[in-house]
């Protein structure tokens, strides 16, 4: 019964932590695109972070922006990297409190310029 129990407990935490991964991935190029495009600036970060993860995740999210070359927008790649600690990355805790560790999620996007003719 033990390892039966493991095995469900940690079936449904590795697919928690799946889709958590899954989600703040698919953030991290939104925001990329977004700041390449300037929808946001980099200060609007956490609000977007706020309302587009779920609760469970938006508190534990944490983020860093990278430029390349900021002076040269036409050289310039942004990077977006969202972090979060494995278990406040999913729904049930199990082997994660065990076995920490941080999942990351990284998206690159080239500066956009307006078009000079």
């Amino acid at each position: 019964m033990p390892l039966l129990f493991s095995l469900i407990f940690g079936a449904f935490e590795a697919a928690s932590i799946a889709f958590s991964m899954n989600l703040m991935q698919h953030e991290a190029m939104v925001l990329a695109r977004r700041l390449a495009v300037n929808t946001i600036t980099p200060g609007e970060i956490a609000g977007q972070i706020q309302h587009n993860l779920p609760p469970w995740l938006r508190t534990h999210v944490s983020y860093t922006v990278a430029h390349t070359d900021i002076e040269q927008p036409r050289l310039n790649f942004i990077t977006v990297q969202l972090s979060a600690a494995a278990d406040d990355a999913s729904l049930i805790v199990f082997f994660s409190r065990v076995l920490p560790w941080t999942i990351r999620a990284t998206a690159t996007a080239k500066q956009e310029v307006p078009f000079d003719g």
